[in-house]
């Protein structure tokens, strides 16, 4: 699972199974649940005792909840809400964990990718700027064209190889983009 750091409000689902059986843990109540996560580097959160969401199913976010799905129809499967502290930003990774004392104890390892604004990418493709290179492609592709009717070529700026052909008919509206 990947989310951005920073993220609030995390939900997550997990598949409860009774330990003696491996069958699906129905009429689990949230005081049957342990919530913990540990962000990497650091010492396990303290543990917290779960409580029920009183948003419901299709609720409302509230941290260290928990509620069962639908024991008939998704038996076993419960939401449980996250505390943002477990999502900040700082680490690469957080694990969380699910334990209850008749089910398999479930962990579940959550990527976190870092922000990023793409007004300050400084790599290059092709020699310009990524933010140059975007706005260029997005006007060969989307941008206003010339009348004439038959084939425009968009070569590399080299202009020893065509990237881009942009087909126009007798009227000069753009019939087909084709990336070469």
């Amino acid at each position: 699972m990947i989310i951005k750091a920073g993220s609030t409000d995390v939900t997550t689902y997990y598949d409860m199974r009774v330990s003696s059986t491996g069958l699906s843990a129905t009429g689990l109540t949230p005081s049957d649940f342990d919530l913990q996560y540990t962000r990497s580097g650091a010492a396990a959160a303290a543990k917290v005792d779960a409580v029920v969401n009183p948003n419901g199913v299709g609720g409302d976010h509230s941290d260290n909840t928990v509620i069962e799905v639908d024991a008939t129809s998704s038996p076993g499967l419960y939401r449980i809400d996250w505390p943002d502290a477990a999502f900040a930003a700082g680490v690469g990774e957080t694990i969380l964990s699910v334990k209850v004392a008749t089910a398999f104890t479930e962990k579940k390892s959550v990527e976190l990718s870092p922000q990023v604004d793409a007004a300050t990418i400084t790599a290059t493709a092709d020699g310009e700027a990524i933010p140059d290179a975007i706005t260029a492609l997005m006007a060969v592709l989307f941008g206003n064209n010339a009348p004439v009717s038959g084939a425009n070529a968009f070569k590399k700026r080299d202009g020893s190889t065509t990237a881009v052909t942009v087909t126009n008919n007798a009227t000069g509206t753009r019939t087909l983009s084709t990336i070469v």
